[in-house]
């Protein structure tokens, strides 16, 4: 845990940079009062073409060859880009490698380090520039070793152990979800705090962000198959054996006549297993998009009565964003943050079918 949450904390090392840090020009004269004195400072569009992401990723390298065993002995520390060593000549580098490709990658795309641009500032730049940038990413990583490695007596010395291959898709969807800024949500802070009284107060920001997201759902309690049926209907005799099925994890294969309300027995089972803690979602798996499309509108109408708030209701195919009925529903994930990228794009992903091959609806 300790070197996940540092790594993903080095998600923004590329910011410690004049062509991010100049986007919100104001601030950052405000932060350098001798700003004036400066002899060029980058333009508009090259700061928009920065990114921090991949800038992230070169400079944890150069800034850091000598930690990651990657300094020549005879070198002066003033290597240009095309002087990098053979990486593979490294042990640690290699095992830090693959934990900072997949935290600097942004919105879904990683780079290998080996293919990445030159990042380096251009030389029409003032050169204090650099120095200050490269100052504060040296800060940040120290501060991050004091608050994640320190306590368990780990240190930038030590190598970390193989990274889950999960960790890029995780920091991506973390990133998209910071990116909601709103007064019950990551609010702009302008008040000067220490790294660890600025986290324990964005917690509870943290856990409001997840629940509004979707991500993290609240089921409601089990009353019953009677409720997913429509007004009026009575549970068929093989539905009304589902609460006497046992609670706990397994397969349930149930076999009975067309329209003898096999899905919403299914249904109702699953709401039993989610209600007790033993499950948190219901994938649901059909043979044809044809079933599938017709099948998402059942199942958006059951989902608001098995979670609570607005629960993600996924229809994860091929030809998904052909379907009407879907592109409203994601629609609706949108609608309040249009100015939002961040947010945007992570309801976006959430409701992209790239998180399933197979044909099927999913209630999340």
């Amino acid at each position: 845990m300790a070197w996940m949450l540092f790594f993903v904390a080095l998600h923004d090392y590329g910011k410690f940079d004049i062509r991010f840090q100049f986007r919100a020009r104001e601030v950052w004269q405000s932060l350098y009062p001798d700003a004036g004195t400066y002899s060029s400072l980058p333009s508009y569009t090259e700061c928009k073409n920065y990114f921090h992401g991949s800038g992230g990723l070169f400079w944890f390298r150069r800034d850091n060859l000598e930690m990651l065993g990657l300094q020549p002995e005879d070198s002066d520390g003033s290597l240009s880009f095309l002087d990098f060593p053979d990486e593979s000549g490294s042990e640690k580098w290699q095992s830090w490698k693959t934990w900072i490709e997949a935290v600097t990658g942004h919105h879904g795309h990683i780079r290998r380090s080996e293919y990445t641009a030159d990042a380096s500032l251009p030389v029409v730049y003032d050169p204090r520039l650099a120095k200050v940038d490269r100052q504060a990413r040296q800060d940040w990583l120290s501060a991050l070793e004091r608050t994640f490695l320190l306590p368990f007596g780990l240190s930038l010395n030590d190598s970390p152990p193989e990274c889950s291959p999960l960790l890029a898709g995780y920091c991506s969807v973390s990133d998209w979800l910071g990116s909601r800024c709103e007064p019950d949500s990551f609010p702009y802070c302008q008040e000067s705090l220490d790294i660890n009284t600025y986290f324990e107060r964005r917690r509870d920001n943290a856990h409001s962000v997840l629940e509004l997201s979707g991500i993290v759902g609240k089921s409601r309690s089990y009353v019953g198959v009677s409720a997913l049926l429509k007004s009026g209907q009575q549970p068929h005799s093989m539905q009304a054996l589902i609460d006497d099925l046992p609670l706990k994890s397994g397969l349930t294969i149930i076999e009975a006549p067309t329209g003898s309300g096999k899905t919403e027995a299914a249904l109702a089972y699953a709401w039993r297993l989610i209600a007790a803690g033993l499950a948190d979602s219901i994938v649901f798996a059909l043979p044809t998009q044809a079933t599938a499309n017709a099948m998402l509108g059942r199942l958006e109408r059951i989902a608001t009565l098995i979670f609570e708030d607005h629960p993600n209701v996924l229809l994860a195919h091929g030809s998904a964003r052909f379907n009407d009925k879907f592109i409203a529903l994601k629609h609706s994930a949108f609608k309040g943050h249009e100015d939002e990228d961040g947010w945007v794009q992570c309801s976006e992903w959430l409701a992209q079918s790239r998180k399933s091959a197979r044909e099927q609806s999913g209630i999340p």
